[in-house]
């Protein structure tokens, strides 16, 4: 859920993710991934200040996709037939007192 932005994403136990705004409960658009094998929950979360949602799946994938446009911009392979049921989403600062070294 990103109240800035006032939308909520969910599994849709179907094909994929679906968008919807918070204010209205009105329904955005799906995020499409495929039909699922199995059908559990699976994790989403948004990245990159909100501009990207990323989704597992019941197939070993975690899918990208842009948030206005709902395009997929990229599959990362994580397991064989297994699933991918938790999605954590991290941001990282680098800055001079970081400690890491270029």
């Amino acid at each position: 859920m990103s109240l800035e932005h006032r939308i909520c994403v969910i599994d849709n136990v179907s094909n994929g993710f679906d968008i919807y705004r918070l204010d209205s409960g009105q329904f955005v658009r799906t995020l499409v991934t495929r039909e699922p094998i199995r059908t559990y929950p699976k994790g989403v979360a948004f990245a990159n200040n909100c501009q990207a949602i990323i989704g597992g799946s019941d197939h070993g994938y975690v899918y990208i996709f842009e948030r206005k446009s709902g395009c997929l911009l990229g599959k990362l392979a994580h397991a064989r037939n297994d699933g991918v049921q938790t999605i954590e989403v991290s941001t990282m600062h680098l800055g001079k007192t970081s400690g890491l070294t270029h």
